[in-house]
């Protein structure tokens, strides 16, 4: 859907975001992964046409366009929800659908994120969590190709949380393609499609989720004892990278962990917890130090 070449910004001698080259399919859900300060939301922001970037060429379908361009198909939450306080969710959308010279009724809208029933209630006396989903709502209001959400799972409690996935997977399903930044890596895998990793401005990672699955994983297996030297050499046929004295740390294929943990429990060797990382959670975690 999206191709984007050479994308370069500074800001004076600062370089926020260096020589970036990267697709986004259509129909993916994106997961933009990096630590604070990595260049996340300066990327969101050039993608949503609210920055311009000093240098790069971007292709909407095939067809070259100017970054500002993507505004005609890209709805976009940035930042914390802001809203007209004094205002109701429904009024709040009309005035955004004015602004925006769209007509119709929004009640699909609120229909779709979950607020059909908050009636004239003032956006003041709305939680976090209905915030978000408004936020969503006005987000939707051009019927966008692309939706991109900047940490949008921010403040909700787990009730509110599965419903915000409920809502971008729906949305997925009706043909939006979505870019999501998020801290929330494990949650991201399960959901995402495919993954950018950025880090100082820099693309560090690309992989969809199918070559993620394919990727070994660290494994960590915990014991309630120091291993003695026979139990230790269950492990001479698989790639150790850690020892402890009541842990250890391996190199493993997705598939071969069950295996291998049975293989462990048959020995009368029982893991009493077992820890896995991603390669994404990896190059993360080594990133954050």
């Amino acid at each position: 859907m999206i191709e984007v070449s050479n994308l370069t910004l500074t800001y004076g001698v600062a370089t926020i975001l260096s020589d970036l080259n990267f697709t986004i399919p259509k129909g993916c859900i994106m997961g933009l992964i990096g630590p604070n300060g990595a260049g996340k939301s300066s990327l969101i922001k050039v993608l949503a046409g609210l920055v311009f970037p000093d240098n790069g060429d971007i292709q909407l379908k095939g067809e070259c366009i100017e970054f500002r361009d993507l505004r005609r198909i890209t709805g976009y939450m940035i930042d914390s929800p802001s809203f007209y306080n004094q205002l109701s969710g429904p009024q709040n959308l009309k005035l955004i659908q004015q602004i925006n010279s769209k007509a119709g009724s929004t009640e699909s809208l609120l229909e779709l994120v979950g607020l059909s029933d908050v009636g004239s209630k003032k956006v003041k006396n709305y939680s976090t969590g209905m915030k978000q989903r408004l936020a969503i709502a006005a987000a939707l209001i051009r019927t966008p190709e692309l939706l991109i959400l900047d940490e949008p799972f921010n403040g909700l409690d787990p009730g509110g949380y599965k419903d915000l996935w409920d809502i971008i997977t729906k949305l997925n399903k009706e043909g939006v393609t979505l870019i999501i930044s998020s801290h929330l890596l494990a949650d991201l895998e399960s959901h995402a499609t495919d993954f950018m990793l950025i880090n100082n401005g820099v693309l560090t990672m690309t992989l969809s989720k199918s070559e993620l699955d394919a990727t070994e994983r660290l494994i960590s297996f915990y014991f309630d004892s120091v291993l003695n030297p026979e139990q230790r050499q269950q492990f001479d046929e698989v790639s150790v990278k850690e020892w402890g004295e009541q842990h250890v740390v391996v190199l493993m294929k997705p598939e071969s962990i069950a295996v291998f943990t049975k293989q462990l429990v048959d020995k009368d060797l029982v893991p009493i917890n077992i820890k896995t990382q991603t390669i994404l959670q990896q190059t993360y975690f080594k990133m954050s130090r």
